[in-house]
């Protein structure tokens, strides 16, 4: 039944016929005759031939097109509108000859965008023995490497690179690879480090693979801890002093007579006494929710007060623990 399926809608795909939006009359013939190339899998095609077939694999269903239009630019622009359903059938045709690498080059050289090839994949990895047939875990990893590696090489429009990395992020995470998937998605909050949605996928990730410790990312860069973690108390984070300065690029001093931390940055100075909820920010007294303290011989201090003090805004997505600042 599920082979049946995945027939139909490839020949129907491959067709173009009673389910297409747009059909070029004056190109049938020619389709079906690269159609028979492309199921027979006899011949060598060549680049051009190539980019031919994958139009009639996946440019079956569009909106609004222009019936007339025939010229090819626009035929290639009609092909970023292909429906995610045919770029799926078409990784399944030409994966069938093809290794993963050369199809997603064949559907990047259609202006297929790339977020829509990895769309197509992660697809296929939700239905497993649903509508669709299986992709074997390495055919499943060839993808995402080849997918990985276009991303690299390729200069594409940010909210393109975004999206596309946040979907490789989620096939990684299907994969079972969280190591990837959690490295893929820090490059995803680097390209927009404001964007609360992105610390929230990484936080699910985190909490999948078992790491529920509170995270602090500045500027989209994940700060790291040596030996104490942040800890919530009072409903304030609060943090190692040393990684904190470091990650705000700040000027850390400790006075061990008077138990004084010093902060200083840009013309502002925080100084901090341990216990004591009274800091002196360029010599004016502010209260504070949390006093600094010491727990295990290192000083923390309320990141939130620190950060908005060297006007750093700060926000918390509280079902991953993690406090974002820029």
């Amino acid at each position: 039944m599920k082979r049946k399926i995945i027939s139909t809608l490839m020949v129907a795909a491959l067709l173009a016929t009673s389910i297409s939006t747009v059909s070029f009359a004056s190109n049938e013939t020619s389709d079906r005759n690269r159609l028979k190339t492309v199921q027979t899998n006899k011949d060598k095609e060549d680049r051009h031939d190539e980019e031919k077939d994958v139009s009639s694999v996946t440019g079956s269903v569009y909106e609004e097109e222009d019936k007339e239009v025939k010229d090819k630019d626009n035929d290639k622009d009609k092909f970023n509108k292909a429906n995610l359903e045919n770029v799926t059938v078409a990784i399944y045709t030409y994966g069938e000859t093809k290794s993963p690498a050369e199809v997603v080059d064949i559907l990047l050289n259609n202006n297929i965008p790339l977020s829509t090839v990895i769309k197509a994949v992660n697809r296929i990895s939700e239905n497993h023995g649903d509508k669709y047939a299986e992709l074997s875990e390495s055919t499943l990893k060839a993808y995402s490497e080849a997918i990985s590696a276009k991303l690299e090489a390729l200069k594409v429009e940010l909210q393109e690179r975004i999206d596309s990395l946040e979907e490789l992020s989620n096939l990684y995470d299907k994969m079972g690879d969280l190591e990837k998937a959690i490295n893929v998605q820090k490059k995803a909050i680097m390209s927009d480090y404001k964007n609360i949605l992105s610390y929230k996928k990484i936080g699910a990730i985190f909490n999948k693979k078992g790491d529920k410790d509170i995270k602090v990312f500045t500027v989209g860069e994940q700060v790291y801890f040596e030996d104490v973690q942040p800890i919530i108390k009072s409903d304030r984070t609060l943090i190692p002093i040393r990684a904190i300065s470091n990650s705000l690029k700040a000027d850390v001093q400790w006075d061990e007579a008077t138990k004084t931390v010093t902060i200083t940055k840009d013309g502002t100075e925080i100084k901090l006494v341990l216990g004591n909820d009274i800091a002196i920010v360029n010599g004016q007294e502010v209260k504070l929710d949390v006093p600094a303290e010491t727990l295990n011989d290192r000083t923390m201090v309320p990141v939130r007060f620190i950060s908005e003090a060297f006007k750093s805004t700060v926000d918390f997505e509280p079902e991953s623990q993690i406090v974002i600042i820029y």
